[in-house]
């Protein structure tokens, strides 16, 4: 087992410029967590110029919202700004109000879906806090998050509809098979709360290029109190990949992304980074780890395992992209599907990968195209014709639109999240 700590020794992370005193603010109350409220050099620098109310929009978009709060309280909150103190402790309230009712909520769907027979692994939100932190409420959730087997999909949407879940997209059994080929869960939206769970079948989709083996998860799942119950977890070397695909995923553009393997690391029964190791590369995500790991020294400074530095070292794109993703961190704008294209393709493993991933994008069919045409389930092969056909169309139509005679580029409407 490894040992990892950390220090106050100064990483690139600690001299990334940020966008804004308050992101710096941020930045030092992450680093300070972990460092330990009894060391005075981990106390947060208060300076009267920091916009409070900014402060707590950008904590709880970051998700950093818990753990600022905890830091604070823990340490001295007399040397904040009052009114700017009261406004942090009424967003806290509501996150923790929120997340509670999330969490018994989670509870619930898993007894449910346990008195059918049916299991599911929660990860991400309420139950990953608990994980690292001992509790629920340590880290922001929009949505609960459940991995199941594939071929319980069906069982477990028949129990989620019957608690008054809706199915989004609304995917037919007959086009579920094309569906599953891109794509690797689906959101049910309950139609009185508006709470959503995310029901997934494997770690990332397809057209990722990375083939994650869903049943290798379900053979070393570890244990977590939730609660007044234990529920089942993703082993520490496979949630510290599934935290870093995750956030490779959307770019690391939240810094609770980079807090959570670091916490992952520092917490009592770390991962075995060798194990850890070997199943990634085993899956092409070696590169998408590395960057997570140089992401938590780098915000850290913390002691890795020698065999870390030396592989990152070995592979010298992992650090221009660590680069990157700092220089990108508080940006407001929505990465665009080619900047997230370019930036997934840099953290392939293998040429075969990126091979595989620009093809399947093109061709495999997202729920924009199954919701096009309508194939009966023999021909389903043929929506690799209808992705291509679709995506040219609109590409089209937006390059070449025209308004009050002048022609415009860029679509006519804004692109629906996950059109791509």
């Amino acid at each position: 087992m490894h040992v990892f700590s950390v220090s106050r020794s100064k990483g690139p992370g600690e001299g990334v410029a940020a966008a804004s005193p308050e992101d710096d603010f941020l930045l030092s109350a992450a680093r300070a967590y972990f460092l330990g409220g009894t060391d005075p050099a981990a106390r947060l620098a208060v300076s009267g110029a920091l916009d409070w109310s900014l402060i707590g929009e950008k904590a709880e978009a970051h998700g950093l919202l818990p753990l600022l709060m905890r830091q604070i309280e823990g340490g001295c909150p007399d040397a904040f700004p009052a009114a700017g103190l009261e406004s942090l402790r009424r967003r806290f309230s509501g996150h923790e109000l929120r997340m509670l009712l999330m969490a018994r909520e989670l509870i619930r769907l898993l007894d449910l879906l346990d008195a059918r027979g049916l299991r599911a692994i929660p990860f991400k939100g309420p139950a990953l806090a608990a994980f690292l932190y001992g509790d629920p409420a340590m880290r922001r959730s929009d949505d609960l998050d459940l991995l199941i087997r594939e071929q319980d999909f069906w069982g477990v949407s028949e129990a989620l509809e019957s608690q008054g879940f809706l199915r989004h997209p609304p995917i037919t059994r007959r086009q579920m098979a094309a569906y599953s080929r891109s794509e690797c869960d689906m959101t049910f939206a309950h139609g009185a709360s508006g709470l959503r769970v995310e029901v997934h079948w494997a770690l990332v989709p397809p057209y990722h290029g990375q083939r994650i083996p869903a049943a290798q998860l379900w053979e070393r799942l570890e244990t977590a109190q939730f609660l007044d119950r234990t529920i089942p977890m993703l082993s520490a070397e496979d949630h510290l990949t599934a935290l870093c695909l995750h956030a490779a995923k959307h770019m690391w553009r939240r810094l609770e992304w980079i807090c959570g393997v670091v916490a992952l690391l520092v917490r009592a029964r770390p991962p075995d980074l060798e194990l850890a190791f070997r199943r990634a590369r085993s899956w092409g995500s070696e590169r998408v780890l590395l960057l997570g790991l140089q992401l938590a020294r780098e915000l850290t400074g913390m002691t890795l395992p020698a065999q870390a530095p030396s592989r990152i070292q070995c592979t010298q794109s992992v650090e221009a992209v660590a680069r990157e993703v700092w220089s990108g961190l508080f940006r407001e704008a929505t990465p665009g599907f080619v900047e997230l294209t370019r930036f997934r393709l840099k953290l392939s493993d293998r040429l075969s990968d990126r091979i595989r991933y620009c093809v399947n994008r093109a061709l495999l069919p997202s729920y924009e195209d199954l919701g096009c045409v309508q194939l009966p389930g023999p021909l389903s092969y043929l929506y690799f014709l209808v992705r291509p056909a679709r995506l040219t169309f609109a590409w089209a139509r937006g390059t070449f639109t025209r308004r009050g005679g002048r022609l415009v580029s860029g679509p006519a409407h804004p692109a629906r999240k996950g059109s791509c």
